[in-house]
């Protein structure tokens, strides 16, 4: 799947529900964009993003992250949804400028959607 925000690290984290698909490969790409819809360069920046059950929990899933070009790739391996519980979970994407600036780019629900032929 592939979304467009703008950002700015000025402004709250957009909002964003995403779906994962239990036993199957993930890839959420994002696009970043300024209030032009010009593409931000990431050239010396970092990104991080996770999923918990709760805000609170300590049982934590890490996404895959790749800056590249004025986006930002999340993924997970699918023997990593496939060891996921379905149901909601509460996920966001942060990104760390060269001034080492944390930035929440975005946040959201992540849904996880059983699989019938998950092992």
């Amino acid at each position: 799947m592939r979304s467009a925000y703008s950002w700015d690290k000025e402004m709250p984290s957009t909002k964003s529900n995403i779906l994962i698909e239990q036993g199957a490969t993930f890839v959420e790409i994002i696009d970043l964009l300024d209030a032009n819809s010009n593409p931000i360069p990431t050239l010396g920046m970092s990104a991080n993003a996770a999923m918990k059950k709760w805000y609170t929990s300590s049982n934590v899933t890490v996404f895959t992250c790749e800056l590249a070009n004025g986006s930002l790739t999340l993924s997970l391996a699918a023997n990593t949804t496939g060891n996921l519980d379905f149901g909601r979970y509460v996920w966001d994407a942060c990104l760390t400028d060269i001034s080492n600036n944390i930035i929440r780019l975005v946040e959201g629900v992540a849904t996880v959607a059983p699989g019938v032929t998950n092992n």
